[in-house]
C-alpha cells in the first residue's frame, strides 16, 4: 500500500511537472512572439513608406522592331522604394506601377528590383526590369524583361537612383540579348496622407 502511495504520489508531482513545464514553454513562446512583434512594429515605423507613392514615369524604347516609341503615365505606384527585409526576405529597392491599371492606359506595368540599389548605393549594373506596354500602334506584344543579374540572359545596363527626402529618382538603360534598348525613368512623389 505504502508503495503504491509512493508510485501515486510520484506520477502526480511528475504530472504537476509536467504542466510547469508546458505553462513556461507556453509563457515563452507569448514573450518571444510578442518581443518579434514589437521589432517588427519598431522596424516597420522606421521604415519611409515604399507603398502609395504618385509617380511619373517615362519609358522608351528604341533598336527594335516590336517595341516601338516613348510612353508615359502618371499614377499611384505599388512600391517605390527600398524596402525592408519583412517584405522581401532581405533589402531591395522596389518599384512596381501602376497600384491599378486600366485597360486605356498605354503603360500597363513597370516592375524594377534591384538588391544592389541599397544602404545609399546610388548606381548598379545588377537588376531586373519588366515593361507592359499596350497601344494602337503596337498592339499589347508580350513583356518585355530583362534580368541583369542572369549571366544566361546576356543582357546589360545600368540603374541609378537620385531625388531628395520625399522624391525618388530611378534611371534604367537596358539592353536585352536582342540589342533592343530601354530607357526607364521614374519619378516618385512623397507618399499621399
Amino acid at each position: 500500500m505504502v508503495r503504491r502511495f509512493r508510485a501515486l504520489r510520484f506520477a502526480a508531482v511528475v504530472e504537476h511537472n509536467a504542466a510547469e513545464v508546458r505553462l513556461t514553454m507556453i509563457r515563452n513562446i507569448v514573450s518571444a512572439a510578442l518581443f518579434l512583434l514589437g521589432i517588427g512594429t519598431a522596424i516597420m515605423a522606421q521604415q519611409p513608406s515604399v507603398s502609395n507613392r504618385p509617380a511619373d514615369v517615362r519609358v522608351t524604347f528604341s533598336d527594335s522592331r516590336t517595341y516601338k516609341g516613348s510612353y508615359s503615365s502618371k499614377a499611384t505606384a505599388r512600391t517605390c522604394g527600398e524596402t525592408n527585409p519583412l517584405y522581401f526576405g532581405k533589402k531591395t529597392f522596389s518599384f512596381e506601377f501602376p497600384e491599378e491599371a486600366k485597360d486605356a492606359d498605354a503603360i500597363q506595368d513597370v516592375t524594377f528590383g534591384s538588391e544592389e540599389l541599397v544602404g545609399g548605393r546610388k548606381s548598379a549594373a545588377g537588376f531586373m526590369v519588366s515593361v507592359s506596354v499596350k497601344t494602337k500602334e503596337i498592339g499589347h506584344p508580350p513583356d518585355w524583361v530583362v534580368d541583369t543579374t542572369n549571366q544566361r540572359d546576356k543582357a546589360s545596363g545600368s540603374a541609378s537612383l537620385g531625388g531628395t527626402d520625399s522624391e525618388t529618382t530611378l534611371t534604367v538603360k537596358a539592353t536585352n540579348s536582342l540589342g533592343e534598348k530601354l530607357e526607364l525613368l521614374v519619378t516618385c512623389h512623397a507618399p499621399k496622407q
